[in-house]
């Protein structure tokens, strides 16, 4: 694998779920990486340090953290202790709208706990969670017989609905974070002057992200977007970037990329005909933007993604441990243990 200082996170699930829930019980160190999936960690026991798109988020015995799709983070254990991981790939098999908008307005991660969210919220945000949980793991033993076990997966298969039970259970427990988050950019943008009304700006920005969900593989532009919910040119790009934190190209591009590495599991398309489906020019337009976010050439990532022989379960020092994932350590990294990312 490329040196890569932000490495997708290639996550296999079983089957063809949308969804992955693990126990954590031991202190790792996760490198950089990022993936499609929105990400939920709980934390049940101990602290824990999450750093995501830059900003750092220290998690006590009881807090929650949501990391919104395709944000670059790092985890760092403060102690020993035990965690609740759930990822799931909602944004493609759903493609709900509002998803797209709400984690642009999330963006990068909500930081959930007793002093910041009200009482209620909180308390059904966790009641949420611990479902989810023990869904998952509803046909596998429980993790009270599996408490010698640093990292507990589920050993079968979902029963019937139980998959679309969770996927619910995730919807609501986004709407729920997005109702009631403080989120960081609708804050900033409330103390801005040129924007006097922030809340109804909301509306356009949906129908936006939804106008671009059923065009992003077309030409389309900045004018045509802004022209559609009816904003000048001008005013929407920057009350685009002011909510969401990116341009409307780099957004279109991610749009593009997310599709981009759903078509390329389907062998019978070559490279050159996922450029294009995808809406990207050419394929050396696609093949740079694809290597300039995932840091791998299409062709790479196709076959890595098919590949479930990564190292896993075993202690490095930062070197092997950067080597195993893409990702140039820092001298001063401590030994990180190198699990499933890659499961």
């Amino acid at each position: 694998m490329k040196d890569n200082p932000n490495p997708q996170e290639i996550i296999h699930r079983r089957g063809n779920r949308h969804v992955r829930v693990y126990i954590n019980k031991e202190p790792l160190y996760y490198p950089p990486h990022w993936h499609t999936d929105v990400e939920v960690i709980a934390i049940t026991e101990g602290t824990y340090r999450v750093c995501c798109g830059g900003i750092d988020f220290p998690l006590q015995t009881g807090d929650i953290l949501m990391i919104c799709p395709s944000v670059v983070h790092e985890i760092f254990p403060e102690s020993p202790g035990s965690r609740i991981y759930i990822q799931a790939d909602l944004l493609r098999p759903l493609h709900i709208y509002e998803l797209d908008t709400a984690f642009l307005l999330l963006n990068p991660a909500v930081h959930i706990s007793k002093d910041t969210f009200p009482s209620e919220v909180y308390d059904d945000l966790w009641k949420l969670a611990l479902e989810i949980k023990d869904l998952y793991f509803s046909t596998s033993l429980s993790s009270s017989d599996k408490s010698g076990e640093s990292n507990i997966h589920a050993t079968d298969d979902l029963p019937l609905y139980a998959e679309t039970m969770i996927c619910a259970k995730i919807l609501e427990f986004t709407a729920l974070v997005g109702m009631n988050s403080p989120t960081r950019n609708f804050q900033e943008n409330k103390k801005d002057d040129t924007l006097e009304k922030p809340t109804e700006d909301i509306l356009p920005l949906l129908n936006a992200c939804g106008f671009i969900s059923e065009h992003f593989t077309e030409q389309i532009t900045l004018n045509q977007v802004a022209e559609h919910v009816g904003l000048s040119k001008y005013y929407f790009e920057r009350l685009f970037k002011q909510f969401t934190d990116m341009t409307f190209y780099q957004y279109l591009i991610q749009k593009r990329i997310s599709f981009a590495q759903e078509l390329l599991v389907n062998h019978t398309l070559s490279v050159t005909e996922i450029a294009l489906t995808a809406g990207f020019s050419s394929s050396s337009a696609f093949a740079r933007a694809f290597h300039q976010a995932t840091g791998y050439a299409p062709s790479e990532f196709r076959t890595m993604n098919e590949s479930k022989n990564f190292t896993k379960g075993k202690v490095f020092t930062p070197e092997q441990a950067a080597a195993a994932v893409g990702h140039v350590a820092k001298a001063n990294t401590p030994p990180p243990v190198c699990t499933d990312m890659f499961s």
